[in-house]
């Protein structure tokens, strides 16, 4: 208890700094900034990528971390809070946060005894993501030195738009660039040197390239070979949500419905009065769209397709037929 006071005094002390030593590629955690910034920005460089005609295109990588915060060196974290300029009072400080973490491993009902580990991040720990934030911000820090030496660009939203190469949300990150061999090197030299030092490691079979319609299929195999990345990703997600709507905006939502259904599917074991299937329609199901409508216009196809699938549940429908309700139903 007195351990999660202190991590809990140490996060409020410095998240009020925040925004002050993050750059603006990250936008978790961070006191202003919202997880639908990230998702705007990269559905505009989708569209300019989709739409671009050129013979080095730009591409986006979309890379998956294998355990984030379980492999965050710690002397990694020392050295990055060190190069930002913090107190050695301040460190040393969360270091005993970090480092003073003890774990035991419960096999057939007993526990071993404890351990302590030599590296991560404890999920949970008040302070632990933005820990997280500082030791992103390296892979930040790299990707914009790259672009100072002109060895790496980022793709413009416009003639004057400014240079995008990357976006970061905790451990979800997405990098822009173009596709010749300078730019695809550039960016393997950030991501291994970041590896490296940080001590994450990319999981390549999750992760995921994004090309243009108008992309060589010369371009998509010097992309993948170099990258070592080989999955395309057709309709590519980003944070919850589509990065590209295409001709069919009905079927790039139709998830919605179909996640909806699902829920209402896993409580017909559940007996529920009709004030209780109120509270759960309203609370549960109503608010699963919420988070994409805030970012997108859904079309009526999909919101009438919701609101039959919030109807049907609630009149005792199911495969068109009415179904029997039971003694305390009024229907």
């Amino acid at each position: 208890m007195l351990y999660k006071i202190a991590s809990k005094v140490l996060a409020n002390r410095l998240k009020t700094f925040l925004p002050d030593i993050i750059s603006e590629e990250q936008s978790a955690f961070i006191p202003g900034r919202l997880i639908t910034d990230n998702v705007l920005i990269a559905y505009e460089c989708m569209h300019t990528i989709r739409r671009q005609k050129s013979n080095t295109p730009f591409f986006a990588l979309k890379i998956d971390m294998m355990k984030a915060y379980d492999r965050v060196e710690w002397k990694y974290l020392e050295g990055v809070m060190t190069k930002m300029g913090f107190s050695d009072i301040w460190i040393n400080t969360v270091m005993r946060c970090v480092t003073k973490v003890r774990y035991a491993v419960r096999v057939n009902g007993q526990l071993t005894q404890p351990f302590i580990p030599t590296r991560g991040l404890h999920q949970g720990d008040p302070i632990s993501p933005y820990l997280f934030l500082l030791c992103a911000e390296g892979i930040s820090c790299l990707m914009k030195k790259k672009e100072g030496e002109g060895k790496l660009k980022g793709v413009r939203n416009g003639k004057n738009g400014p240079a995008i190469s990357h976006l970061l949300f905790a451990d979800d990150s997405i990098f822009f660039t173009r596709s010749d061999v300078k730019n695809i090197q550039a960016l393997n030299e950030v991501l291994h040197i970041y590896s490296e030092g940080s001590g994450q490691r990319i999981n390549f079979q999750k992760s995921s390239i994004f090309f243009g319609d108008h992309c060589s299929e010369q371009v998509k195999d010097r992309v993948k070979t170099y990258i070592k990345v080989h999955n395309e990703a057709v309709q590519a997600n980003y944070l919850g949500m589509p990065s590209w709507v295409g001709r069919s905006p009905t079927s790039t939502f139709n998830f919605l419905p179909d996640r909806m259904w699902r829920k209402i599917r896993s409580w017909n074991d559940r007996p529920l009065s009709r004030a209780g299937k109120e509270v759960m329609l309203k609370s549960v199901i109503q608010a699963i769209p919420i988070y994409v409508m805030s970012c997108f216009r859904l079309p009526a196809a999909i919101c009438d397709k919701m609101r039959t699938t919030i109807s049907n549940h609630w009149w005792g429908i199911e495969n068109g037929k009415k179904k029997c309700i039971g003694v305390h139903g009024n229907g």
